[in-house]
């Protein structure tokens, strides 16, 4: 391992900005570099190793996530060169570890993965940040000609503005976003570093097989040098702002039933006071606290809270305010992200944002410039002596807010703490156990409607269902009316400060209102639309995230004028109810099943009300259980609410039983894909129809009667043939109707305890030569052959041919994102879901009208390859008989040369002798 001479030696004390260049050839070197430095933790030989793991110097991987930050700039596995930060030795504060596996080589699926790999863990798991390398001074004036503004081509569809500005807001703070072209975006950011990394990290990242990959790079001589902003005062003043947390991100969770405080902007402070604004809230529900923000100049900012003292409340305001409509003002609302973060566990972040904050600014102190930066409100009541004496005054308490005594300018230091919590709120500190919602709480939000409900009269408490906002004697509000004229004449003292409505307009509005309005998450989605999901419920979709559904009739309201829509409406809704039933199923239609005893269609309403309400509803039961088919207003939603609610449990054991739902789009052309499976005996394979060998055992039976007999049944009838160790019976990805044969397509594998047993089952039953019509039909399973390896009697090893390369190369040619290879402990293909049966097949998540081609594919991919095997093992047994005869050849030249050899020693020895035995003699006669 070589260490540069610039950089610090182990026995010299690191400090946390320094940046070692190491150039790693071997892994032991590493640990043992790291055995040597300052703080040799377990902990941080870890973190070491998992680093050495991303370069490919190790095959041990538990994720930290620093591979996001440095693994891009290894290329080669065996010699690799990065910048590792020290500060990963020396940890600030004990944070959990954040499981993100990063295995050299596999390419990631899930964009939240791809988040982190664009460099989101830059200051991660509590960790202090490590500073950026300042560019060579070779480069530099490449950097002041590349600038501060990169190029970004996303891949998929669904994006946006906002969801690109959300994207690459964590490499740095932004200062603007442009869509040039469609798919072409051009971000510019506050400093030249940020786009620097933004382009290195990001450009030519894939996010799945067989999609383009990402393009981000810096606009070259496009904008000249940036000047040094103009600040409103000298550098060395410090100037004082305050942000509240929702002015710096925008809520982007469904509500949950905790949920009770609404963030307002563009309020039109012109148009109407503060009072006139409190009762208009006040038509909404009884408010608990109203405040508008004010700056640390004690300017109104147009931006409020409001807090109602019920959930139902703030939806009906929430609701309102997400309706479009010209006449009215534009005041914008959204759930508050405060609120939610101060939930921790029980909020839709599942952890302790606030305390995650808190360390990331104690630790981005210095770089942000800052002498004071303190997190404040109630829930972080530590820094309020300090934030009065530094901001003069005590800020509305109730909602968190970041004061920062700063010389930056007021654009940059806003965006630098975007950055910053949106990088809390997406890394929070999990909880030691989970926690379960408060029961006083949940107590308070089920007896709002009892309270309502005996606020009323008599007989309108009788006609109004206990549940919900609508449960009060209120019509709902509208938005405030735009004023008529230009010049602000509400405002004035004299006359009613209250926003102009009208009682008519007000039972004009609650008899247009005849259904309850849609619960909708406001704000941006944090990822576009087109992000590939597959087999997780997001959280935010399950149903304590989402919120109380309204009742389905509301009551009319005592000061407005008699309408005799409401008062039918309970009778209307029966006969509705009725029609629907009598008419048949719905369709296109959600199944649902799983459904709890206690539940009625008001809490199966419930569920669906984030997908923007049901529109019909049928509750039955059979001898499964209960179950219901829902058909939602807005259709195109059916399938998401499917995919987030399928397999989820909902309910929270207080106010509603808890159950697991089971949910199943019927009726709708599929449009999305979904995992589908193809077992090998599934295709057609030209090469099985070889003789057993010793070891098959299994058989795959077709047109087995799954119509006429039970799994029970033909086990039993298998078991004749002697002992069956496992029978498989194939199902298709729709559940059949008969309940004898859910789904079962006729198909299955048998494994018997011996070849003769196999072999009897066989010849008892037709082939597929001779097989008539209603035969059962059975083969030797290819599936146990190929797991045989070499010694199958193909001869060959067919499956370790059967790689990732394999699968790439079959997935491109059928047009499928994503292949993967499975049996029983084998899973060959990157984030491949779990087996469903012991015998090989392969599973894609594609559209049901993709899978003849993929079959097609498959059948012509496996045959090239058995033929490529074949053909290589007759030439490398052609090319063993070849050296087999020449070495014989040699050997036989050689046997010949060593006797040839041989016999001329021999006759020169003889030649030898004979001559001094004629030399002896002629001296004997001469003597």
């Amino acid at each position: 391992m070589t260490v540069h001479p610039a950089a610090k030696g182990p026995s010299e004390a690191a400090r946390v900005d320094d940046t070692l260049p190491l150039t790693v050839e071997r892994a032991d070197e590493v640990r043992a570099f790291c055995d040597s430095v300052r703080h040799p933790a377990a902990s941080s030989r870890n973190a070491f190793n998992e680093w050495c793991s991303c370069t490919g110097n190790s095959a041990s991987v538990a994720g930290s996530g620093y591979g996001g930050v440095f693994g891009h700039r290894a290329r080669d596995r065996q010699h690799s060169e990065a910048q590792f930060p020290l500060s990963v030795l020396v940890p600030a504060v004990p944070a959990p570890a954040v499981p993100v596996p990063f295995p050299g080589g596999v390419l990631h699926t899930d964009r939240e993965v791809c988040k982190v790999l664009g460099g989101k863990l830059r200051e991660s798991l509590g960790l202090l940040l490590l500073k950026e390398p300042a560019p060579s001074t070779g480069s530099s004036s490449h950097e002041r000609r590349a600038g501060r503004r990169v190029r970004f081509k996303p891949t998929g569809e669904g994006w946006g503005l906002q969801e690109v500005e959300d994207y690459l807001v964590s490499f740095g703070p932004i200062s603007e976003v442009e869509q040039t072209e469609p798919g072409v975006f051009d971000v510019t950011f506050l400093e030249a570093e940020s786009a620097s990394h933004a382009a290195r990290e990001l450009d030519g990242m894939l996010w799945a097989q067989g999609e383009r990959p990402l393009q981000c790079q810096r606009v070259i001589a496009q904008e000249p040098a940036p000047s040094a902003p103009s600040a409103p005062s000298a550098p060395s003043e410090y100037q004082v702002f305050q942000f509240y947390v929702d002015e710096l991100l925008t809520c982007a969770h469904a509500p949950g039933p905790l949920d009770r405080q609404v963030f307002l902007s563009e309020l039109p402070l012109e148009e109407y006071p503060e009072d006139a604004l409190r009762n208009w809230l006040q038509d909404f529900g009884e408010i608990q606290n109203f405040c508008l923000l004010q700056d640390a100049k004690q300017e109104p900012t147009g931006h409020a809270y409001v807090t109602f003292a019920t959930h139902e409340h703030a939806v009906s305001l929430v609701d309102t305010l997400a309706e479009e409509d010209d006449d009215s003002i534009n005041i914008k609302g959204s759930w508050s992200v405060s609120e939610k973060m101060v939930q921790r566990a029980q909020g839709p972040f599942r952890g302790d944002v606030v305390t995650s904050l808190a360390h990331r600014l104690r630790g981005m102190q210095q770089s942000l410039m800052c002498d004071k930066l303190l997190l404040g409100g109630d829930s972080w009541p530590s820094t309020l002596a300090e934030v009065v004496e530094v901001f003069g005054r005590k800020p509305f308490p109730q909602a968190l807010y970041i004061l920062a005594r700063t010389t930056l300018p007021q654009e940059q230091i806003k965006q630098k703490l975007k950055a910053i919590v949106s990088h809390a709120v997406s890394h929070p500190i999990a909880p030691k156990k989970a926690v379960r919602p408060p029961a006083p709480q949940a107590a308070k939000v089920a007896k709002a409607p009892q309270a309502a409900a005996s606020a009323a009269s008599a007989p309108a408490a009788s006609a109004v269902p206990a549940a919900g906002y609508l449960a009060t004697a209120r019509p709902r509000p509208v938005r405030p009316p735009r004023p008529t004229t230009p010049t602000v004449q509400a405002a004035s003292p004299a006359q009613n400060t209250q926003v102009p409505r009208t009682h008519a307009a007000q039972a004009a509005q609650a008899a247009q209102t005849q259904s309850p309005p849609k619960i909708r998450a406001s704000g941006p989605s944090v990822r576009p639309a087109a992000a590939p999901l597959r087999g997780t419920a997001a959280a935010a979709a399950t149903p304590f995230a989402t919120a109380a559904t309204p009742p389905a009739a509301p009551a009319p309201a005592p000061t407005a004028a008699p309408a005799p829509a409401p008062a039918a409406a309970p009778a209307a809704a029966a006969a509705a109810a009725s029609a629907a039933r009598a008419a048949g199923p719905l369709s296109p239609c959600i199944l649902v099943r799983g459904i709890a005893a206690s539940w009625s269609e008001q809490q199966v309403k419930l569920i669906f009300a984030v997908f923007g309400g049901v529109a019909a509803l049928q509750l039955s039961e059979d001898q499964s259980g209960r179950f219901a088919r829902v058909q939602l207003k807005v259709q195109d939603k059916m399938a998401k609410a499917v995919e987030q609610l399928n397999n989820t449990q909902v309910g929270d054991g207080e106010l509603m039983e808890e159950c697991t739902l089971s949910c199943e789009l019927q009726g709708v052309e599929e449009t999305r894909p979904k995992i589908h499976t193809v077992f090998l005996d599934e295709l057609t394979l030209s090469w099985a129809g070889l003789e057993p060998g010793a070891g098959d055992c299994e058989l795959y039976m077709c047109n087995l009667p799954v119509a006429d007999c039970l799994e029970d049944d033909i086990m039993e009838w298998l078991g004749g043939f002697g002992d069956v160790k496992d029978l498989y019976l194939l199902r298709s990805q729709e559940p059949g109707k008969d309940p004898k044969a859910p789904g079962l397509t006729g198909q299955g594998y048998v494994r018997f305890s011996s070849n003769k047993e196999a072999k009897e089952c066989l010849e008892a039953n037709s082939t597929p030569a001779d097989a008539e019509e209603g035969d059962v039909i059975g083969t030797w399973s290819q599936s146990e052959r190929l797991l045989q390896g070499a010694s199958s009697v193909y001869g060959l090893d067919l499956l370790q041919c059967i790689d990732q390369n394999f699968l790439q190369s079959v997935g491109k040619a059928a047009k499928v994102k994503n292949l993967w290879l499975l049996a029983e402990g084998r899973a060959v293909g990157p984030q491949a879901p779990k087996p469903q049966a012991k015998q090989l097949h392969f599973a894609s998540d594609c559209l049901e009208a993709e899978l003849p081609q993929l079959r097609e594919q498959l059948r012509q991919a496996l045959a090239e390859l058995r033929k490529a095997k074949t053909e290589a093992a007759k030439a490398d047994e052609a090319k063993a008989a070849k050296a087999a005869k020449e070495a014989k050849e040699a050997k036989e030249a050689k046997e010949a040369k060593e006797a040839k050899e041989a016999k001329e020693a021999k006759e020169a020895k003889g030649t030898a002798l004979r001559t001094e035995q004629n030399g002896a003699d002629r001296s004997s006669t001469e003597q």
